[in-house]
């Protein structure tokens, strides 16, 4: 695995090299370095979780519970509830400045760590209002508010990815990428480690070159494909 400086691109809002960002196979993940260790070992698993699923569990009865409900006013209960309920697949941007936004900020290690923190500011707007509430957060929900501080404090870090050949498992939806399969750590054909400081990018910038991209390059090799199929 080869391991690139960080970069920039203000025009082509890349942070690679020409010769993985013109790739249509290579797809981009951002997260928290805090995961480095068991990607490059392992790779990417579907439905892998760094933390006990009884803790969410847990986090969601507190926040449906009648002393904190009405501090709840984006339901993160329903949305957490949600994830639980759900087979999760994993999932890629086709522009490398895109994952920059899962590397950095609120959702650096991934969409439900995003989430969970989002409840524990519920919690903690509880907790100003009446600290005696205290008491009714168990030490699963605390173990689970550290490792989404560790996981935050760590520094972020972008893959790139080589989608496997026949796309087996591969979709594109809504302009995301997703398999429904693991990815193997030989697939990984770099990682760039972001620098402390680095913010997240314009979403809609990103999002918008993201979804051209996607057109230009992999969502027509997989219109076709399905079309053969």
């Amino acid at each position: 695995m080869n391991e690139y400086e960080y970069i920039f691109n203000d025009q082509s809002l890349e942070i690679f090299p020409e010769s993985i960002v013109n790739d249509p196979y290579i797809v981009f993940h951002g997260t928290s370095h805090y995961y480095s260790e068991h990607i490059e070992q392992i790779g990417f698993q579907r439905n892998y979780s760094p933390f006990d699923e009884n803790a969410v569990v847990n986090l969601v009865e507190l926040l449906e519970s009648e002393n904190f409900i009405n501090y709840d006013v984006d339901n993160m209960a329903s949305s957490l509830r949600h994830y639980l309920n759900n087979n999760m697949r994993l999932s890629f941007t086709s522009l490398s400045g895109n994952a920059i936004n899962y590397a950095t900020g609120i959702s650096k290690g991934g969409q439900i760590i995003g989430k969970i923190r989002r409840a524990q500011q519920v919690v903690n707007n509880a907790l100003a209002e009446n600290p005696e509430l205290d008491n009714n957060i168990n030490e699963l929900i605390r173990n689970l508010f550290i490792l989404c501080s560790d996981i935050g404090n760590a520094l972020g870090v972008i893959y790139a990815i080589r989608l496997p050949a026949d796309l087996n498992g591969i979709i594109d939806e809504n302009y995301v990428i997703h398999s429904y399969n693991s990815i193997p750590a030989i697939s990984i054909e770099g990682r760039v480690i972001l620098p402390n400081g680095i913010e997240e990018v314009d979403r809609e910038t990103v999002s918008n070159r993201n979804k051209q991209k996607i057109i230009d390059g992999i969502g027509k090799i997989l219109y076709r494909k399905n079309e053969e199929e």
